[in-house]
């Protein structure tokens, strides 16, 4: 289990394991092959700190589960981030959605 905690000199961290099987490519396109870290600073407000500790901890859960989605062959689910950017993109350029659409 992931916690938020605060080490001696008051900042936030993290750590999750990374599994075994998965540890090469995450490394590959992220960096971290063993595990992956949250660091905040102490002056962070224990309330943001957790905030930011929960959509940390989503978005690498979300990357370890579209990497094993791509080796099975199912699709990858989008992190928050990622739909938003879809959705900004469609809503800038609603003409490539009727195009879609019209084919």
């Amino acid at each position: 289990m992931v916690r938020l905690r605060q080490d001696s000199r008051g900042n936030y961290v993290a750590r999750k394991r990374l599994p075994d099987h998965i540890r090469e490519e995450y490394g590959r396109l992220y960096g971290p092959s063993f595990e992956a870290k949250l660091s905040l600073p102490g002056s962070t407000k224990r309330r943001e700190a957790e905030r930011l500790f929960q959509e940390w901890l989503a978005d690498v859960e979300a990357k370890i589960a579209n990497i094993v989605a791509q080796r099975i062959g199912e699709g990858t689910a989008l992190r928050r981030q990622q739909a938003r950017a879809l959705v900004h993109h469609y809503q800038l350029v609603p003409s490539l959605v009727a195009a879609g659409s019209a084919m």
